[in-house]
């Protein structure tokens, strides 16, 4: 289960017209895909189109099991995630952002799997850094015998715990992969 609040959902109004239009539409499961790096996908095609781009970002939320979608018109596309239901980028001038371009959350933890997967802990959830962004990220980081142990970002210091990759969805409440129930 989250152990977060939904945020305010904010669902476009033509999808609002369509629900009550359609109550009764199948879920859909197994198309749309997020991966590691914010990028959607439908049935392994890439998503180029940037005004549908925002679409699926406005329209992500996640149901009482932990199952992100997209709520689009009356029917909940399922979202399969590579690793975290949200993206986290870094960049030197500007800290911290978030992959939907919210306003950032309020950090809470930083956790770090075996493989070197930075993962924030905010008041929205849990995410991953974007691999691209680590290079940057890392001038934050300090270690102890090459073994990363804190994190010091805008003049508050971050003990890093290690997790392992195949517990974080457990541990954050959020199913990779949905399913029907």
């Amino acid at each position: 289960m989250i152990d977060i609040p939904p945020e305010k959902i904010i669902i476009d109004k033509s999808v609002q017209k369509a629900m009550a239009k359609w109550p009764e539409v199948p879920e859909c499961f197994g198309w749309l895909n997020l991966n590691r790096r914010a990028e959607w996908s439908i049935k392994g095609e890439k998503i180029h189109h940037v005004k549908t781009q925002r679409f699926l970002q406005r329209n992500y939320n996640f149901d009482e099991l932990g199952r992100w979608f997209v709520q689009n018109g009356p029917q909940r596309v399922f979202v399969s995630l590579e690793y975290t239901p949200r993206l986290y980028g870094f960049s030197s001038h500007s800290g911290f952002y978030i992959h939907n371009e919210a306003k950032m959350p309020v950090l809470l933890d930083f956790f770090l799997d075996e493989y070197g997967n930075l993962l924030l802990s905010t008041s929205l959830g849990v995410g991953v850094v974007d691999d691209r962004d680590l290079s940057a990220a890392s001038d934050l980081i300090e270690a102890v015998n090459d073994i990363p142990t804190e994190l010091s970002y805008r003049g508050k210091n971050y003990k890093i715990k290690p997790i392992a990759k195949a517990l974080v969805p457990k541990h954050f409440g959020f199913v990779q992969n949905p399913r029907q129930v």
